[in-house]
């Protein structure tokens, strides 16, 4: 992996830690890591929304140090070639659908435009979702969200895993 970043979107108030898989015009795709130092999922941005890059901050060398704690744990799939192929979108919605990931899409850094659950079917144009509740993991509607809507996409993040196992116990 390459070295530990900050990424700062159009939010002012959102950043996120991880290191960055591939980037280009378009998209960034990141694996990311908690603010407990642990690997968690992926995220796929919208390179638009990108604010800033920071690289050896303070924060970054305390998560660093959390790392050094956790060790060389890893969740889900995070060896699957999926995560080495430069991904788009619709190639991880393909995934999370093939293998019954959940995902968390989003249309905007805000909370309220953002949904989990699984994915339901999908096209070129569109996905639907099975929504989970995040409250008692069970679902609780369908969203159909237009594909080029899409600004970011979380997939095999310890928040979903936890979600999931919830969701099959229930």
């Amino acid at each position: 992996m390459t070295d530990l970043v900050e990424i700062y979107s159009t939010s002012e108030d959102s950043f996120a830690v991880g290191y960055i898989i591939y980037q280009n015009k378009d998209r960034l795709f990141t694996h990311l890591v908690d603010d407990q130092g642990k690997l968690d999922g992926y995220l796929l941005f919208d390179s638009k929304m990108i604010d800033g890059i920071e690289t050896k901050t303070d924060y970054l060398k305390k998560i660093e140090k959390y790392m050094d704690f956790w060790g060389n744990i890893s969740i889900g799939d995070s060896d699957n070639e999926i995560y080495k192929s430069k991904p788009d979108f619709i190639d991880l919605i393909k995934y999370a659908k093939d293998n019954h990931k959940i995902v968390t899409l989003s249309t905007s850094f805000d909370y309220f435009d953002s949904i989990t659950g699984f994915v339901k079917s999908y096209d070129d144009e569109k996905v639907v979702i099975d929504a989970l509740n995040q409250t008692n993991a069970k679902i609780f509607d369908q969203f159909e969200i237009p594909i080029k809507d899409l600004v970011t996409l979380e997939i095999e993040s310890i928040d979903n895993f936890l979600l999931g196992y919830a969701h099959k116990k229930s």
